[in-house]
């Protein structure tokens, strides 16, 4: 039986991970998250050996990390995007160093490109939770040099039911239900977006996938859509008719972004299959 440690399940992608591990015949999920009770683990403020022994209690043959941080002053980002990654490679080499530790990361690592990118094109951040994501992937990347089961899934833009108020469509979502005047900008930015569910369904492949996988994998659609078409589906989908005000002054810092995703299907065989309209109609219904 696989026995798999979900760390950061009570956050968006975590929770939709945590669904798909619990439909999984013969898996035992073991849980843990900032807001879960008893199985609350904080990475960033575990001490090394409370974590080591937790892993070693638990014993796990994967590990799959959602936590981090998007969001706040850069100490933090640092401490749930870096130390927290490193406390939890070094924990797993030292207690359980035959598990499999699947890190999701983050498209932000790349920063700006005109065409899709592949894992090994050159990662530019744009801002500190890039830089720190960045950080905690090359700390993952060295563990797996070193021998250590190790994968770092690059999340795109994750969009569907639960989307946090910090995301696109979580504020979309927030303003259409406000009513009124929706101005919006930057909608001429390109994003890949990834319906979570799907995204769940790669990081559990991942988890439970037989032999060592590629240390980075694209995690997204491999399909570049205008948040200005996001907001006209999210609209139509609403049924809202409202005003909006479209303030495009200048461009974006990050114009366009988008996956290749040519070796996540061949090395897991998977593919997003949620379209555009049926993530943003599951995500309304949710908010509803």
């Amino acid at each position: 039986m696989d026995r798999v440690l979900l760390v950061g399940a009570s956050g968006f992608v975590g929770r939709h991970v945590r669904e798909r591990l619990r439909a999984v015949p013969g898996v035992e999920l073991v849980v843990s998250g900032r807001s879960l009770g008893p199985a609350r683990l904080d990475l960033a403020a575990t001490a090394l050996p409370e974590l080591s022994g937790l892993l070693a209690d638990v014993r796990p043959t994967a590990v799959v990390n959602c936590a981090g941080v998007i969001h706040g002053p850069a100490a933090e980002l640092v401490a749930g995007n870096v130390t927290g990654v490193a406390r939890l490679v070094r924990a797993m080499g030292d207690a359980v160093p035959g598990a499999r530790l699947v890190q999701v990361g983050s498209a932000a690592e790349y920063g700006a490109h005109a065409v899709p990118v592949r894992e090994d094109a050159e990662c530019r951040p744009l801002g500190e939770y890039g830089l720190t994501k960045l950080a905690g992937t090359e700390l993952v990347r060295a563990a797996a040099r070193d021998g250590q089961d190790a994968v770092v899934l690059r999340l795109f833009n994750p969009i569907g039911p639960g989307a946090p108020v910090t995301s696109v469509t979580g504020r979309l979502i927030a303003g259409l239900r406000a009513g009124g005047e929706l101005r919006l900008g930057g909608t001429g930015d390109v994003r890949d977006f990834v319906d979570v569910r799907d995204a769940a369904d790669a990081i559990v492949a991942a988890a439970l996938a037989p032999g060592r996988l590629p240390p980075v994998l694209n995690l997204g659609t491999g399909r570049g859509v205008t948040v200005r078409e996001l907001v006209t589906v999210m609209i139509e989908v609403a049924d809202w008719r409202g005003h909006v005000v479209l303030d495009d002054d200048g461009g974006s810092a990050l114009p366009w972004s988008c996956a290749d995703v040519a070796a996540i299907r061949a090395v897991l065989g998977w593919q997003a299959g949620t379209g555009l309209r049926d993530s943003l109609a599951d995500a309304w219904g949710v908010a509803g």
